[in-house]
This record gives C-alpha cells, sequence and structure tokens, in this order.
C-alpha cells in the first residue's frame, strides 16, 4: 500500500489538511496525470490518519484534564488555607483523630490518578 501522507507525533489536524488538499491537486480524476484509483486510495488513508489524529488529540485531552484537576485540587487547597490558616489545623485534627479514614479518602484520590494516568500513557504509546 502507498502512503501518501507523511505525519509524526507533532502533525495537527490543520497541517494534514493541507497535505490532503496539496495531493487532491496532484491526483484529482479531473487533473492531468490524476487517477479516480490513486485519489479514492488517498482519500481512504486520509480518513484512517484523522482517526489517528483525533484519537491521538483526545488522549492529550484526558492527560491535560487529569494533571488540570490535580492542579486544581492543590489551588484549592492552597487558597483554603491563604483565606483561613486555622483549616490546616483543622485538618491536621483530623488527621489525629481519624487518621485512617483520611488516608483512606487521600489514597483513593491517588490511585484514581494514578490508574488514569497509567491507562492514558500506554494508549498512547500503542501508536
Amino acid at each position: 500500500m502507498e502512503k501518501f501522507f507523511t505525519i509524526n507525533r507533532d502533525t495537527t489536524l490543520k497541517q494534514l489538511k493541507a497535505q490532503y488538499q496539496e495531493l487532491c491537486k496532484q491526483l484529482h480524476p479531473d487533473v492531468p496525470g490524476g487517477s479516480n484509483r490513486e485519489f479514492l486510495r488517498m482519500q481512504r488513508e486520509y480518513e484512517g490518519c484523522v482517526q489517528a489524529l483525533e484519537k491521538r488529540l483526545a488522549r492529550r485531552n484526558r492527560i491535560d484534564g487529569v494533571v488540570r484537576g490535580v492542579f486544581g485540587v492543590l489551588a484549592d487547597v492552597m487558597q483554603t488555607v491563604h483565606e483561613d490558616p486555622s483549616s490546616v489545623h483543622r485538618f491536621a485534627e483530623r488527621l489525629k483523630n481519624d487518621r485512617g479514614s483520611v488516608e483512606r479518602e487521600v489514597g483513593e484520590v491517588a490511585q484514581r490518578f494514578g490508574r488514569e494516568l497509567v491507562r492514558t500513557l500506554i494508549s498512547r504509546e500503542e501508536d
């Protein structure tokens, strides 16, 4: 199978579309030297490339969302501490009185974050 498109990890949909438009000018059946067969093969490859790039973009967005979520939680904690410094003391008191449940809550959040991050990174490597 002939490869019409050159894509790498950094290729954007806009760049792919530019390659597609250039190839259309060369391969379209109405253009001298164009071929219906080659044009259709190129279109099928283009559709596959678009799907692959959209999948990669969705995966990147998931990673960004997970990271933004973690930093959002940290920012909320920092804001709470800034606005109400005694909240640190209340948390420390809760931790001292009910260490098990606090550790479980923190552990569950960390596990969910870790599972999502690992799942996303593994699927990224499969590309």
